[in-house]
C-alpha cells in the first residue's frame, strides 16, 4: 500500500542520519544548523502527517497526488537554492554553507519522495516546472508601458 511506502521513505531516523552527515561534512553556525533541522523535521512531519491522515485505502490515489504535489513544491525550493548558490558562486566565489546544505536536504528529500512516485509522473512534474517557469519576464509596469 502506498502509504507504508511513503512512511518508510520518510523514517526519521534514515533521514536524521543523512542530515548528521551533511552537518558533519558542512558545519553551520548553531542557529543554522538549528534552523536547518527544524525546517527539515516540519517537512517530514508534514509528509508523515498526510499519511496518517490520508491512510485508508480509498484515499490512496489522493494521497499520491498530494505527495505528488508536494515533491513539485520541493523541486522549487531545491531550483531557488541552486540558483541562490550559483549567484553567490559567480559574485562572491563562494556559496554560503547554509543554502549548500538547504540544497543539499533538498535533493535528498526529493530522492526520498521519488521512491514512492512513479518515474513518468516524476518526469511530468519535471517537465510542467520548466515549462511553468520558461516563459515568466517581469512584465513592464502600467505606468511604464504609457509613457
Amino acid at each position: 500500500m502506498f502509504v507504508e511506502q511513503l512512511l518508510v521513505a520518510t523514517q526519521g531516523d534514515v533521514i536524521q542520519h543523512a542530515i548528521d552527515g551533511l552537518l558533519h561534512d558542512t558545519p553551520l553556525e548553531p542557529v543554522s544548523e538549528s534552523a536547518v533541522r527544524d525546517h527539515v523535521v516540519s517537512r517530514i512531519a508534514a509528509v508523515r502527517d498526510l499519511a496518517t491522515a490520508m491512510g485508508e485505502a480509498d484515499d490512496e490515489v489522493e494521497l499520491y497526488r498530494t505527495v505528488a504535489a508536494f515533491w513539485l513544491e520541493l523541486r522549487f525550493e531545491w531550483q531557488r537554492n541552486n540558483e541562490i548558490m550559483n549567484y553567490q558562486t559567480v559574485m562572491c566565489d563562494h556559496a554560503d554553507p547554509r543554502v549548500i546544505v538547504e540544497g543539499a536536504i533538498g535533493s535528498f528529500m526529493l530522492s526520498r519522495l521519488e521512491l514512492c512516485l512513479d518515474a513518468v509522473h516524476l518526469d511530468m512534474l519535471t517537465r510542467y516546472a520548466i515549462e511553468l517557469l520558461a516563459d515568466v519576464r517581469i512584465a513592464p509596469r502600467a505606468t511604464e508601458s504609457a509613457q
